[in-house]
């Protein structure tokens, strides 16, 4: 009778988590991510590193690694300009290959206007090449008497479309592939409503703003701040 083959520990640091496996004279080695920064928390069988402002996480033994990587979002319009578009977002694993200090960047949400000014957009949160578009600006009313809409900016996901005078269509920015999707479109106020298209969000596109009632924004539920959650477990058993 042929026993299956066992798993072995390797002898080494106890920092390192190496382990071999050996099956049929193939040896396969699994590294573990060893590292520190942020906020550490272990729970549920993973480390946890998060990062809500700029850092480092410096990396003692390469291995495998989740990440979510949120950034910052675009600020809204004003008198009837449309809501900002959500920070891009992020979630899947990788692999760092080489030990050493790695930068984490986190995004700002964009400028808030008071006025008929174009609103800010929101900056890129950044770790190991990967990179969360900041959320595109809403599109904001000129004074009168043209109200005439700027154009909403593109972004992780697209701010939304201010309301409009008479036939104009305000439309919403475009939304980033894999990160978030587009802004609604603003259309003519009608009587009292006088609100803009929802910013696009990880969730969904925002929603149009039918006779200037307003939309809604395409957020996620629970959508969290401008942030990134690096994750691995820091032991694997084989």
């Amino acid at each position: 009778i042929r026993r299956p083959p066992r798993s072995t520990r390797k002898e080494s640091s106890a920092a390192s988590d190496v382990y071999k496996r050996q099956a049929d004279n193939i040896e396969v080695e699994i590294s573990n991510l060893v590292a520190s920064g942020g906020t550490e928390v272990t729970a549920g069988g993973y480390k946890y590193h998060t990062f809500t402002g700029s850092g480092n996480l410096t990396v003692t033994t390469a291995g495998s690694f989740e990440y979510l990587i949120v950034a910052g979002a675009g600020a809204g319009g004003y008198d009837g300009g449309g809501g900002g578009g959500a920070g891009g977002l992020l979630q899947s694993s990788g692999v760092i290959s080489t030990t050493g200090t790695y930068p984490v960047v986190i995004g700002a949400g964009g400028a808030a206007v008071t006025g008929y000014t174009q609103p800010g957009s929101g900056t890129a949160s950044t770790f190991n090449s990967l990179s969360a578009t900041g959320g595109g600006a809403a599109s904001y009313c000129a004074p009168g008497p043209s109200y005439t809409p700027s154009t909403a900016s593109a972004g992780g996901s697209g701010g939304g479309g201010m309301l409009t005078n008479s036939n104009q269509i305000s439309n919403g920015g475009a939304g980033t592939a894999g990160q978030g999707n587009a802004g609604g479109n603003g259309t003519a106020y009608s009587g009292q409503n006088w609100r803009g298209a929802g910013g696009g969000g990880a969730g969904s596109a925002g929603a149009d703003n039918p006779s200037g009632a307003g939309g809604n924004g395409g957020g996620a539920a629970g959508c969290p701040p401008p942030n990134i959650h690096i994750r691995f477990r820091p032991l694997l058993l084989i």
